[in-house]
C-alpha cells in the first residue's frame, strides 16, 4: 500500500493522513493487527502457565536447574505432575494474582489450595535433598 500512496501526486501531509488511516502507530495494517490479536488469544493459556511456573519457582527459591528439569511438571505427587500446576493455579486464582482482580477474602478453598501447594513443595524439597545426597555420594560434595 505504501507504493500506491507514494505514486499519488499529493502533498506529503495528505499522504501522511492517508497513511495514518491505513496503519497503526507500530506500522501494522488492520489485517495484521487482527492476526496478532488472534495469536495472542490462542497463546494466552500457555503464557499463564509459564507465569505461574515462574511465580512458583521464585517463591520456592530453587535454582534455575529446577525449571530446566521440568519444574512443576517433573514432580509426581498427589495428582500426577499436572496436579502441582493446578494447585498453584488455584492458589493464585483465590489470592487474586490472576486476571488483574482484587484478592478475595480467605476461604476454605483458599486454605485447601495453599495446603496442597505446600504438600507439593515438600515433595520438591524431598526430591532436591535426594539429588544432593546422590551428588555427595558420587562426588563427595554438592555441585
Amino acid at each position: 500500500m505504501n507504493i500506491i500512496i507514494s505514486k499519488l501526486v499529493l502533498p506529503c501531509d495528505i499522504k501522511g493522513v492517508i497513511h495514518g488511516f491505513l496503519y497503526d502507530k507500530k506500522g501494522f495494517n488492520h489485517q495484521q493487527c487482527e492476526k496478532i490479536k488472534k495469536a495472542k488469544e490462542e497463546n494466552e493459556p500457555m503464557m499463564w502457565r509459564i507465569k505461574l511456573e515462574l511465580w512458583e519457582w521464585k517463591r520456592v527459591d530453587k535454582n534455575i536447574g529446577w525449571l530446566r528439569k521440568g519444574g512443576v511438571y517433573n514432580v509426581d505427587g498427589l495428582d500426577g505432575p499436572i496436579g502441582y500446576e493446578y494447585a498453584v493455579f488455584k492458589e493464585a486464582y483465590f489470592a487474586g494474582l490472576l486476571f488483574n482482580k482484587p484478592p478475595t477474602p480467605e476461604t476454605v478453598e483458599t486454605r485447601r489450595a495453599q495446603g496442597i501447594v505446600r504438600m507439593y513443595q515438600a515433595l520438591v524439597y524431598i526430591k532436591q535433598a535426594q539429588e544432593r545426597l546422590e551428588q555427595i555420594a558420587t562426588y563427595g560434595h554438592t555441585l
